[in-house]
């Protein structure tokens, strides 16, 4: 059920039923010259909405913007600090819990949303006994798969983020800019000192904004990929439902 296309009883009988709630988290933030800045709400909410029919689970409104300051030198990058970003999901997560979701998957997009919603997640979990909330990062669950068909690990609007945007909406790919992306790109996400990373803004090591290999991308990868995503989305969703 995608809940802000429902009135508030559909809601209340969805819920009478069952307890889990997807919310999609991304960002809005440069992706290179080549990619959109919506890319990592569309993936995630692409993920949730691609469940919703075949699971009994409630999807919430896409949380868009998140910490993303460190790539404010690109225009069109949007932000708000860590503190305000888990303040905001701490009452998302209070409103859905009331209605009675108390089983929440936050399906996210965003390598930098990571730390904060470990933070959120374990803070309830600690204090509703009956309550789970699962961070859900969809390049963490699919590491393997990326490396099997890239060879290599996934970076910032590389190769197999670009290919799940562009398997998702070719039109916000351009292609022509893939090469240039490269060219003027990091090869690693941050600089690193003796092989630590060093957290930076982004056009401290990379000119495009990209990372990787942008030009590896394909729509066939991006499918794959998407798709090997919401298999790993689908098991949660059910060890959650047997719990």
């Amino acid at each position: 059920m995608i809940l802000e296309l429902e009135s508030w009883p559909e809601v209340e009988e969805f819920l009478r039923d069952n307890s889990i709630a997807i919310l999609p988290i991304g960002s809005t933030e440069q992706h290179g010259p080549h990619g959109s800045l919506n890319t990592d709400s569309l993936i995630a909410e692409s993920l949730a909405k691609s469940v919703s029919n075949s699971e009994s689970v409630l999807v919430a409104p896409t949380l868009r913007i998140s910490v993303s300051s460190y790539h404010g030198d690109f225009p069109g990058s949007l932000w708000i600090s860590p503190s305000t970003f888990r303040s905001y999901l701490k009452d998302l997560l209070d409103s859905l819990l009331y209605h009675g979701a108390n089983k929440i998957i936050l399906v996210n997009g965003h390598g930098g949303n990571r730390c904060s919603l470990d933070e959120v997640s374990l803070e309830f979990n600690r204090k509703e006994e009956e309550t789970l909330v699962v961070p859900w990062t969809w390049f963490d669950a699919i590491e393997e798969t990326v490396r099997n068909i890239f060879g290599d690990k996934m970076r910032h609007a590389d190769g197999p983020e670009t290919s799940v945007l562009m398997y998702l909406n070719s039109q916000l790919v351009h292609e022509d800019r893939l090469e240039m992306a490269e060219d003027s790109g990091g090869k690693e996400w941050r600089n690193r000192i003796s092989g630590t990373p060093i957290p930076q803004s982004t056009e401290k090591f990379s000119q495009s904004g990209a990372t990787g290999e942008p030009s590896t991308a394909s729509t066939e990868r991006g499918r794959e990929l998407f798709q090997a995503a919401r298999e790993e989305l689908d098991r949660v969703i059910k060890d959650l439902s047997s719990r």
